[in-house]
């Protein structure tokens, strides 16, 4: 087994602060932040205030941990009430640009699941973080463009 950090923690990721924030790391956790920051730069907004996202997923951890993963990604927070989260079996987030109306829909290709769980037993919780979100994103979902239509 390979002990060197996958990803090791970048000016993007506080990883330490997202630990704090979430109780411990993790593949879902480290996918939320991924989306949220690819979501933030692909879409030109402004972080905090410029997306509401709106996630479909299954509402019990660990793929819930997804959530807080997009809130510390996005900075949309549920206060703000610019994120929203509705039960599903499969995992989907769509994030609007406020201003542009102009959006990106993310889908988990359906071996996501199944490589967290390998690297999960074979490098444990924080590689398996570092390397979801070091993955190329292709390997792990697909994106859309979308266009909020009101």
């Amino acid at each position: 087994m390979n002990c060197a950090h996958t990803a090791p923690p970048t000016a993007e990721v506080n990883w330490e602060a997202a630990r704090s924030f979430h109780g411990h790391l993790g593949p879902w956790l480290a996918l939320g932040l991924k989306i949220g920051h690819e979501a933030v730069r692909r879409l030109n907004a402004e972080p905090h205030w410029g997306l509401d996202v709106k996630a479909e997923c299954t509402l019990e951890p660990p793929v819930s941990c997804l959530l807080d993963g997009l809130q510390l990604g996005t900075g949309a927070t549920y206060g703000k009430r610019n994120i929203e989260a509705t039960q599903s079996d499969s995992v989907r987030v769509r994030a609007i640009n406020t201003e542009s109306g102009e959006g990106l829909e993310f889908r988990l290709r359906p071996e996501a699941e199944r490589l967290f769980d390998e690297w999960y037993h074979e490098v444990g919780e924080d590689e398996t973080a570092f390397r979801v979100y070091a993955a190329e994103p292709s390997t792990l979902y697909e994106v859309y463009e979308i266009r909020h239509s009101g």
